[in-house]
C-alpha cells in the first residue's frame, strides 16, 4: 500500500494499540481473518497471534511448527522486497514456518517475494490481488500451492515451481500476464492454474531448473557454418511477399454491453477490425498496455487500425475503411451523409490517422468506452451517458454517506462526473462529506467515523480503530484529515479498484 510517512506512523501505532488493548476483530488491511470465521472464532484465533515484524503468526498445534496469518502492510510502503522467512524466534523459542494462510498477504504490492527454505504450504488466496515487480523465488520444500494464490499479480516477470510441488490449485497465477511460468510434469496444476500467463513450460523430473538470463538454445537453429560466402555487391535483395488484399467482409456490429470488462473492449476491436477473435497471447498483450501502461480506448484503436499490419493487409478501400470505423467507434453503420463527408475527407488527403482522430473525438465514442469503464482518450468530447459503475459508485455514496436514495438528477450528475474524470472517487467522496446536505445532519464524531467506515472501507466499525480515530480528532486531526486517512486505506482502493473508478491523489 502506497502511503505517506503520517499514515504509516497511523497504521503501525493502529496495530500497535490494538495488540495491547486485546483485539478481536481485524483492523483495516493490517490483520486478515477468513470472511467465514464466526467472531468467536476469531476471538480464539487472534488470542493466540504473535507478532514477529513484520508479521503475524501463530503456533501450529503441534508446538513446533507456526503459520502466518496476517501482517502489519504499512511495514510494506513503496513496493518494498517481502522475505517470508523459514523459521521464527517466538517468546525465546524457534519454530519451522510451515504455511502461508489464506489471505494472509493478500492485496499488498512488492517488489520482490522470496519465499525461505522450510515452508511447505501456500494456502488459497495467499497473494491474491496483489502485485509482484521483480522476481518471486520459492524453495524447494514447497509442496502445494493453493487456489487464487498468486491471482492478478500482473507485473510478475517469471517463476519456476520447484520439483517437490504436488499440486497447483485452480487460477493460482490467473492474469499474471507478463510471468514466464515453469513447472515439472510431476506437478498435478489445474487445467486454468496458469490461465493468461505469458508463456508456460513443462519440464521433464530431473531436469534442472532454468538459470535465469541464459535462454535456452531454440531447437533447430543452425549454427553459423565457416566460409559461408559474404554477399556479392550487385545481389539483389530479397523483397518481401506483399499479400494479397482480402475480400471485403462488413464488420460485425457487436451489441453494447450493460457492464463491459477490458478484456471484452479488446475482444470487440479484435472482431470489429480484424474480423477474428483474439489469440490468447495479444489479448494479454493489450490487456497490460490498458491495466498498466494507461493506454486509453482510442490508442487501443489506434494500434487496431492505423499501426496493426494485420488491419493493412485487409487493403480496405477508403469506402470500406470508414465502414470499419463507423462499427468500431459507434457500433453502428453509417449513415449516408456521415460516409460521404468521411470517404471525401480521404480522397482529398486527409491521412487515415487523422480521420482516426476524428472519430475518436466524438461522443458516441465517449459513451462507447463508458460502457466498458475505460477511457475513451477524446481530447473534448465528453461522454453523455455514465458507465454503469459509475451508477453503482455514486449510489454507493448516496447510500453510505447520505442515508438516503439517489435522487435521478443528482446520480446522473455525479456519475457522469466520474465517468468522465471530472471527479475521482476520492473527490466525489469528500464532496458528499463536505456538502451542506451532510453538514445538515450535524452528526458527532463518533457517528462520523462510523460513516467514514462504511463508506470508505466497506464494514462497520471496530471498537480499538474507532476509539483511535476519536482520539485523533479530540486531539489534533480535523475532520478532513481524518478522512484523508480513510481514503488512503488500501480498503478504499480496492472499492475504487472493483467499480473501475479512479481513486485520486488525496
Amino acid at each position: 500500500m502506497k502511503t505517506n510517512r503520517n499514515i504509516r506512523i497511523l497504521s503501525f501505532c493502529l496495530a500497535t494499540v490494538i495488540a495491547f488493548v486485546g483485539m478481536t476483530r481485524v483492523i483495516g488491511s493490517d490483520l486478515i481473518v477468513r470472511a467465514d470465521q464466526t467472531d468467536d472464532q476469531i476471538e480464539d484465533q487472534t488470542s493466540a497471534w504473535k507478532y514477529v515484524d513484520p508479521f503475524w503468526i501463530t503456533i501450529d498445534s503441534n508446538g513446533t511448527t507456526c503459520t502466518v496469518v496476517g501482517s502489519n502492510s504499512g511495514q510494506f510502503a513503496y513496493n518494498s522486497n517481502v522475505v517470508v522467512p523459514g523459521e521464527v524466534n517466538i517468546e525465546g523459542k524457534t519454530y519451522q514456518v510451515k504455511t502461508i494462510a489464506k489471505q494472509s498477504l493478500s492485496e499488498i504490492n512488492f517488489a520482490s517475494i522470496t519465499i525461505c527454505e522450510g515452508v511447505e504450504v501456500i494456502e488459497d488466496r495467499a497473494f491474491e490481488k496483489g502485485d509482484c515487480y521483480g522476481t518471486l523465488s520459492l524453495p524447494s520444500t514447497l509442496k502445494s500451492i493453493g487456489a487464487y494464490a498468486f491471482q492478478y499479480a500482473a507485473s510478475l516477470k517469471s517463476v519456476t515451481i520447484p520439483q517437490n510441488v504436488k499440486s497447483v490449485g485452480s487460477k493460482a497465477f490467473f492474469y499474471c500476464m507478463n510471468c514466464d511460468v515453469t513447472y515439472y510434469s510431476t506437478t498435478t496444476v489445474a487445467s486454468d492454474s496458469f490461465e493468461m500467463c505469458k508463456s508456460v513450460t513443462k519440464l521433464q523430473p530431473g531436469t534442472p531448473d532454468p538459470q535465469p538470463g541464459n535462454p535456452d538454445p531454440q531447437p533447430g537453429t543452425p549454427e553459423p557454418q565457416p566460409g559461408t560466402p559474404e554477399p556479392q555487391p550487385g545481389t539483389p535483395e530479397p523483397q518481401p511477399v506483399v499479400p494479397e488484399p482480402q475480400p471485403y467482409v462488413p464488420p460485425v456490429i457487436p451489441g453494447n454491453p450493460d457492464n463491459g470488462t477490458f478484456a471484452d473492449f479488446i475482444e470487440r476491436l479484435y472482431v470489429v477490425a480484424l474480423n477474428r477473435q483474439s489469440e490468447e497471447s495479444g489479448k494479454a498483450f493489450w490487456m497490460n498496455k490498458v491495466m498498466n501502461e494507461g493506454f486509453t480506448g482510442g490508442d487501443c484503436a489506434r494500434g487496431f487500425l492505423i499501426e496493426a499490419q494485420e488491419f493493412k493487409n485487409r487493403g480496405l478501400t477508403d469506402e470500406h475503411f470508414v465502414e470499419v470505423l463507423y462499427a468500431t467507434f459507434f457500433n453502428r453503420e453509417p449513415d449516408a451523409d456521415g460516409k460521404a463527408f468521411w470517404s471525401g475527407k480521404l480522397s482529398s488527403g486527409m491521412s487515415r490517422d487523422a480521420v482516426v482522430n476524428g472519430f475518436i473525438d466524438s461522443v458516441e465514442w465517449c459513451n462507447l468506452c463508458a460502457r466498458y469503464g475505460i477511457k475513451s482518450g477524446a481530447p473534448n468530447a465528453k461522454a453523455t451517458t455514465p458507465s454503469a459503475n459509475a451508477l453503482k459508485f455514486a449510489t454507493r455514496l448516496y447510500t453510505e454517506c447520505l442515508g438516503r436514495t439517489p435522487d435521478e438528477d443528482g446520480l446522473q450528475f455525479w456519475a457522469l462526473r466520474l465517468t468522465n474524470l471530472e471527479s475521482s472517487g476520492y473527490e466525489a467522496a469528500r464532496d458528499f462529506f463536505e456538502s451542506k446536505e451532510f453538514q445538515n445532519k450535524n452528526v458527532n464524531d463518533e457517528t462520523y467515523v462510523k460513516l467514514l467506515y462504511r463508506t470508505f472501507m466497506g464494514r462497520d466499525f471496530d471498537q480499538g480503530g474507532l476509539e483511535f480515530w476519536l482520539g485523533h480528532l479530540s486531539t489534533d486531526m480535523t475532520r478532513l484529515q481524518v478522512l484523508q486517512g480513510f481514503a488512503q486505506s488500501q480498503e478504499f482502493t480496492n472499492i475504487c479498484n472493483e467499480y473501475g473508478i479512479e481513486r485520486g491523489n488525496i
